[in-house]
């Protein structure tokens, strides 16, 4: 990295090939999950919007590190069982 320049990290590299509307479970930011619908879209400096229940959410995509593509639902159940 140099300057003002910050290198697109791989998650962000994903979300541009993204189309919009397209599902997403759960986004981890900073390793805290954030439940989420919808990937929206990633603007030019790398702000991702989502849709979570039909709200809006904008996150920095390099504070991103990981993604669920399955519904936070299916998510919350599967650990339930785990736990069992």
């Amino acid at each position: 990295m140099s300057g003002n320049h910050v290198e697109k990290n791989r998650l962000s590299k994903l979300l541009e090939k993204l189309p919009p509307n397209y599902s997403v479970g759960t986004i981890y930011l900073n390793g805290q999950p954030v439940p989420v619908t919808q990937f929206s879209n990633l603007d030019s400096d790398d702000l991702g919007y989502f849709i979570a229940d039909g709200q809006v959410v904008v996150l920095d995509s390099h504070k991103i590190d990981g993604i669920s593509f399955a519904p936070a639902e299916e998510e919350e159940e599967e650990e339930e069982e785990e736990a069992q």
